[in-house]
């Protein structure tokens, strides 16, 4: 942890920092399903259905597993003290 910096300050750097690339990996990946599906129906007659709730479901439970991912080693930086972690 930082000298001065509070637990809630490195809190939130902790989870904006971990959250950006989760947000546009989802972006990125709706991008190319999309893609692929205006594709298939354009070159073939093969119809991709898109389902919102699938996305929904997938984005929360990656969310979950980031933050998750973020909390556990967080808990014990937050809770150590500085200075007797410098020495």
């Amino acid at each position: 942890m930082a000298l001065g910096g509070s637990p809630k300050a490195i809190s939130k750097l902790i989870f904006t920092d971990s959250s950006k690339p989760v947000l546009y990996g989802f972006l990125v990946s709706i991008v190319v399903l999309v893609s692929i599906s205006i594709y298939l129906s354009q070159q073939t007659d093969l119809s991709v259905s898109i389902e919102v709730s699938t996305l929904i479901v997938t984005l929360v439970l990656i969310s979950f597993t980031s933050f998750v991912a973020c909390f556990i080693p967080l808990q014990r930086i937050v809770r150590a003290h500085p200075v007797k972690a410098l020495q």
